[in-house]
């Protein structure tokens, strides 16, 4: 069976997400995306500007 995406538990992030979110002062769930995209080797792509400007020094986050 081929699936078109992979599903990531929150869980399986929560260490690496509030460490994102206390180094970058951001909020848990946009740490959570950031961790994800991390995790899976991809740049975050994001409408949000103001979380790429906060990120953009230290993470590859994208604006669309």
């Amino acid at each position: 069976m081929v699936t078109s995406c992979t599903l990531i538990k929150a869980s399986d992030l929560s260490m690496k997400a509030f460490e994102i979110a206390v180094e970058d002062r951001i909020s848990y769930d946009d740490s959570l995306f950031l961790a994800a995209a991390e995790k899976e080797g991809i740049p975050l792509m994001t409408l949000d500007q103001k979380l790429q400007e906060k990120t953009k020094a230290k993470r590859d986050v994208r604006l669309v």
